[in-house]
């Protein structure tokens, strides 16, 4: 039910996805599996934000995370806080967006994909934060070093020790960046044209900058008498 909701949703046939998510979680609540309760109860609040049904959303989002929560199911919290960060979004609210961003990359084995998500959306909010919300800003300028500049400002704030992602080879890590930010665009498709931003490009640039300064360190170490 979780995979053919989830395919329904993709496709934007709304309906069908809502039949899927609500008789899936009838059957979860049924056995009383907790892990599939507030998988299928984030799906639909989910699908309640793609929707703009913006209260029924945020309810569905914050009981899911009280499930998560009071069930101690840490794998899936990262998925619950990005859903409701792209809740945010679509409300107009890009500062709650970005602490559930942050939320979301300082869970403890967070995945790969999850961790993609989560920076493509954290350094998408920093921009639309930006203080200097010129035309550009809103819209984005298609410059890389528009994007580099809000990214410095993030950096400080970014769990890098945590996250699988950070472990990889840059273009590895820039591979799931990239389809991130195609799925990201695909959800939030009230903001066109993301890719004026230049995330992708910008957290590239940076995770082969920490790379080669994590390879030249080894180096200094390795060349220093025992």
């Amino acid at each position: 039910m979780r995979n053919v909701g989830a395919a329904y949703h993709s496709l934007k046939e709304y309906a069908a996805a809502q039949g899927s998510f609500a008789q899936g979680r009838a059957i979860a609540e049924r056995i009383a599996h907790t892990a599939l309760i507030a998988n299928f109860t984030w799906n639909q609040g989910a699908l309640a934000s793609a929707q703009f049904q913006h209260h029924d959303a945020f309810a569905l989002l914050r009981r899911a995370l009280i499930q998560i929560e009071d069930n101690h199911l840490l794998p899936q919290k990262p998925h619950a806080l990005n859903f409701l960060a792209k809740a945010y979004l679509r409300f107009e609210r890009a500062d709650l967006a970005e602490k559930c961003f942050l939320m979301a990359l300082r869970v403890p084995g967070v995945s790969l994909s999850q961790t993609a998500h989560a920076l493509c959306g954290l350094l998408l909010c920093g921009l639309l934060l930006s203080a200097l919300m010129t035309t550009h800003f809103i819209i984005g300028d298609n410059d890389v070093e528009t994007t580099l500049t809000a990214l410095k400002t993030l950096k400080p704030h970014i769990p890098v020790r945590s996250p699988a992602l950070f472990a990889l080879p840059p273009g590895d890590a820039a591979a799931h960046l990239e389809r991130e930010a195609a799925a990201l665009q695909h959800e939030l498709d009230h903001l066109p044209a993301l890719a004026r931003y230049r995330v992708v490009e910008a957290l590239t640039y940076w995770l082969h900058e920490r790379s080669a300064a994590s390879d030249a360190a080894g180096r200094t170490e390795l060349s220093l008498p025992s």
